[in-house]
């Protein structure tokens, strides 16, 4: 990461604390405040200090449905920012954070090395973080991956966070303590001053991307006509090619090739000016897409009921062996996949979706009726998401709610929170 060599002042953040609604009288009880979009990164610095172990969490203001984020953990330690999440951390989401930015990761038998050690040192029955430095060490000790690659993978999932959050919206914040992230965390931290005035510096590039490339979902195509006129040379050429495999977005190609989404969008932009990408504009739906793969029509049929009356538009497929197809042709924000269908198993599907770099950043939740731990831990370390079903009209409420929740938590994905 480059740093920052030109001075910024805090006071280039107004601290302008127009009216928001009071808080819940249950966020009185640790530090709280409120604030506006300009004002957060001045607030973020002014309240915390090094006696802070724990996160800030982030409500902010906007209706259900829509693609503001609900939720924004940011985690301080020592008065230091450590992670960002759109939920409070676990091993299973820091390793997805790690994976994300480091290429060797990606490789399916480094990853299978990476999750028999967690399936080893953390216990079945939960994600807690009292194996994280036993983890961590082990595959340091196998190089599996070294801790300035750790490093630098929270540090630019941070700044990412930051990129579509800082200056964008208004809410309030609550401090929650976590007296064991002195044992558990990785150290050290960023400074948060350091990371705001990056994140100041990033704003500006951004600024100037945009001119160009108005979203890193657009969709990128070659433009053959120009790219013959332009006589790169061959490896040029090449390279240029081999880039448009990575993905057809700009996003797409920063999670398949490990790399700080602004730097892909930037070199993106600059192919945009010359003319040898052909820019198309993002497909806008009215509301998110969600996607159910069961082979029960009536499972089928009762999501879909439920979900659509949240505001969400669904589509249903019953058959697992032509599904990767259906999600290819759409742009769903998740897709539900039950465990136990014929022909074709949950997990093997999901498999198949996660080998398509496309595919690679969309939430996956498995279904199932089946309530074991087994089931739990494959979906958790297969990069999913883990909800089950009701067996009785008493556990339907439960259900709904726990799907709601998920389905807000996914949508304040879809803004970008999570990686």
């Amino acid at each position: 990461m480059t740093r920052l060599t030109t001075p910024f002042a805090m006071e280039s953040f107004p601290n302008n604390d127009s009216p928001l609604n009071m808080p819940p009288p249950s966020f009185q009880a640790s530090p709280y405040f409120r604030f506006t979009p300009d004002s957060l990164a001045h607030k973020l610095v002014q309240e915390s200090d090094s006696s802070f172990h724990g996160y800030w969490h982030h409500q902010f203001q906007g209706q259900i449905g829509s693609q503001r984020p609900r939720n924004w953990y940011l985690g301080i330690m020592d008065g230091q920012a450590i992670f960002s999440d759109s939920r409070p951390l676990s091993v299973g989401r820091l390793f997805a954070f790690i994976e994300r930015y480091v290429p060797r990761l990606k490789c399916w038998e480094v990853r299978q090395v990476t999750e028999g050690l967690q399936h080893k040192l953390v216990p079945q029955d939960d994600d807690q973080l009292d194996a994280l430095p036993a983890l961590l060490n082990s595959c340091y000790n196998l190089n599996l991956v070294h801790p300035e690659e750790v490093k630098r993978a929270l540090q630019l999932k941070l700044l990412e966070d930051l990129d579509d959050i800082l200056f964008t919206y208004g809410g309030q914040a609550q401090f929650v303590p976590q007296a064991d992230w002195v044992y558990q965390m990785p150290k050290p931290g960023f400074d948060l001053h350091g990371l705001m005035a990056e994140a100041y510096r990033r704003r500006l590039i951004w600024d100037k991307v945009k001119t160009y490339l108005p979203s890193v979902d657009c969709q990128l195509t070659l433009n053959e006509t120009a790219l013959s006129a332009a006589n790169l040379a061959n490896h040029q050429e090449q390279h240029l090619r081999t880039l448009m495999t990575k993905g057809q977005t700009a996003r797409t190609m920063a999670v398949t090739l490990a790399q700080d989404t602004l730097e892909i969008a930037r070199g993106v932009a600059q192919l945009i000016d010359k003319g040898l990408l052909n820019i198309h504009p993002v497909r806008q739906s009215q509301e998110p897409e969600i996607l159910i793969i069961d082979d029960s029509p009536l499972m089928l049929q009762q999501f879909k009921v439920l979900v659509s009356h949240w505001g969400y538009r669904v589509r249903s497929h019953s058959d697992p062996t032509s599904a990767l197809t259906v999600i290819s042709q759409t742009n769903p924000v998740a897709i539900f996949l039950d465990i136990n269908m014929p022909e074709l198993s949950g997990f093997d599907l999901l498999k198949q979706i996660r080998r398509q770099p496309s595919l690679a950043t969309i939430p996956l939740v498995m279904l199932t009726a089946e309530r074991t731990l087994s089931n739990n831990w494959r979906a958790q370390w297969s990069g999913c998401q883990f909800l089950t079903k009701p067996l009785s009209p008493e556990e339907i409420p439960q259900f709904k709610l726990a799907l709601r929740n998920l389905l807000e938590s996914i949508i304040s994905s879809g803004a970008h929170i999570e990686g």
